[in-house]
């Protein structure tokens, strides 16, 4: 269950009227990428530590003009595991962001192309799972941490879109923080 403190309510309630506010020019969208993420953990005293995983993301967007918009998203950053020995963890982050979005053309000559920009909050629980020696381990973090992405997209056909994207956060796990990427590529359709 994804816990948000104030800080993310105030963010989420900042986006749901920014959409309201939107004129009739408004347009709702939706897309899903997926790539590679990666996790920043620290994998000193293991004996492998995969830290690379497939990740993918599913949002829907609401403009308020060519430039504005905003977006909730559903992120999966995949899974990690850290061995030693016979012990293990296992560790998978997914979750929820929600963002301001802003969006421009990247040359006059070609308006077809758009430098995407993002920033807003994620709301992300890390689940671990693993044993050390004959305990086993079960824990589940929360993590209400900034968030900020960065992309492009290509129109091509008037409500079909191909994106490229990199998005940023952070995560809790075990008392840790450690930062979280996913570089993605992906479609998005206006309706």
């Amino acid at each position: 269950m994804i816990q948000l403190n104030k800080p993310a309510r105030a963010c989420a309630l900042v986006a749901a009227l920014a959409a309201l506010a939107g004129g009739a020019s408004a347009q709702v969208y939706g897309g899903v990428a997926g790539g590679r993420a990666h996790l920043n953990a620290d994998c000193s005293g293991t004996d492998s530590c995969n830290t690379s995983h497939n990740g993918y993301k599913a949002y829907l967007g609401y403009k308020t003009d060519t430039v504005f918009a905003v977006e909730a998203a559903y992120f999966n950053f995949g899974r990690y595991k850290g061995v030693s020995g016979s012990d293990f963890i296992d560790f998978d982050t997914k979750g929820l962001v929600v963002a301001l979005v802003m969006r421009g053309a990247v040359v006059p000559q070609l308006p077809q192309l758009r430098l995407v920009g993002r920033f807003g909050m994620s709301m992300l629980d890390t689940h671990a799972n693993g044993r050390s020696g004959s305990q086993i381990l079960a824990r589940t973090d929360h993590s209400n941490k900034p968030y900020f992405g960065v992309g492009l997209e290509y129109e091509v056909m008037p409500q079909l879109k191909v994106t490229a994207a990199a998005d940023f956060t952070k995560a809790n796990y075990y008392g840790e923080t450690a930062s979280l990427r996913l570089l993605s590529l992906g479609a998005q359709y206006d309706f």
